[in-house]
């Protein structure tokens, strides 16, 4: 069947998740569909460091300044921001990177507030992940899929978010 899942990507807290699923799952029965057969999912970009130190330290790497960019100018707005690409700008669906020159992209890379990409990704140590993937879990996750920034940092970096990668799907499967 056609729209059997919710797969969103744009940055929301617990709270804003369950609402829209809640939206999802009413529109699914006013169309004479059952809700609970519509799987609750989210592409989640996550930041892992070693420690709180090293994460936020990842939270100002370029790879991570550059996933804030995917975001609207909606989100922006609503933290008081204008986005470095423009007003109106759609974010993720209107990025096209061969329209805009390395140097743009590193001036409007270096526009993005850490405080901002804080609060558009979920960052920290594995076991901090963790709880926050729960939160989401709490408000009706079913299925994640984690996009880990941080393993575009470094080769080190590479390894320690899919190692981790591996800690969070465990423990979450196993409801640890």
């Amino acid at each position: 069947t056609y729209g059997d899942g919710w797969w969103p990507t744009l940055p929301m807290t617990p709270d804003e998740y369950s609402g829209r699923l809640h939206a999802i799952r009413s529109a699914a029965r006013l169309a004479g569909r059952d809700p609970s057969a519509i799987t609750p999912g989210y592409q989640v970009f996550c930041v892992i460091g070693r420690s709180e130190r090293h994460a936020r330290k990842l939270l100002d790497s370029p790879p991570a300044r550059l996933s804030a960019l995917l975001a609207t100018d909606e989100v922006w707005q609503a933290a008081g921001l204008v986005h470095p690409l423009g007003e109106g700008f759609g974010g993720m669906i209107d990025i096209i990177p061969s329209q805009y020159s390395s140097g743009e992209l590193r001036t409007a890379m270096a526009e993005v507030p850490v405080d901002l990409l804080a609060d558009l990704v979920v960052w920290g140590t594995k076991e901090r992940i963790l709880d926050q993937l729960r939160d989401y879990v709490e408000a009706g996750l079913r299925h994640v899929s984690l996009a880990p920034v941080s393993g575009l940092v470094s080769r080190r970096d590479a390894i320690g978010a899919v190692r981790s990668l591996v800690w969070i799907a465990r423990r979450l499967r196993s409801g640890r």
